[in-house]
């Protein structure tokens, strides 16, 4: 029987887990980034500072991770949302997108927006079914974002 999944906030003790974890789903999707991206990631306690990272930690190792960072005018950007391919399909992504979105209104934020590529059909859908509205790719964005996704929270 399976040990129950462990969420809690990130620390830099994670980082080369998340950074491994990050690697290996776009490896799976076809991403093949330069060696500079995976040393470029703020550690976690940098990112937890104005944002939040999470991980989600099966059977002692991190199996997904999920995050925000603040921008400017009320806005928070959904960041960081990876998920190994052992826990997908039981609704934890789900569940993560829903967290960060409960962390992101206690923090008073208004807009949420995200990037994300179309290779991710399967988180598209998602996002779609929370509500997210899929916007034009913003100009000078990642070549790995075809799409961007915005949602306004509702408060109360």
């Amino acid at each position: 029987m399976k040990e129950p999944l462990v969420w809690r906030k990130a620390q830099n003790n994670d980082s080369l887990e998340i950074k491994a974890l990050i690697r290996q789903v776009m490896s799976e999707y076809g991403f093949q980034m330069p060696g500079t991206f995976w040393t470029a990631m703020p550690e976690p306690d940098v990112l937890n500072q104005s944002g939040f990272i999470g991980v989600v930690i099966q059977e002692g190792r991190i199996g997904g991770t999920y995050g925000f960072q603040p921008l400017p005018e009320g806005t928070a950007e959904i960041q960081k949302v990876y998920l190994e391919r052992d826990l997908r399909g039981q609704q934890i992504g789900k569940e993560m997108v829903l967290l960060l979105e409960q962390i992101i209104r206690a923090r008073h934020f208004q807009k949420i927006t995200l990037l994300s590529s179309g290779r991710y059909t399967k988180a598209l859908k998602l996002y779609d079914q929370l509500g997210y509205v899929r916007l034009p790719r913003l100009e000078g964005a990642s070549e790995f974002c075809d799409w961007r996704l915005e949602k306004i929270l509702t408060h109360g």
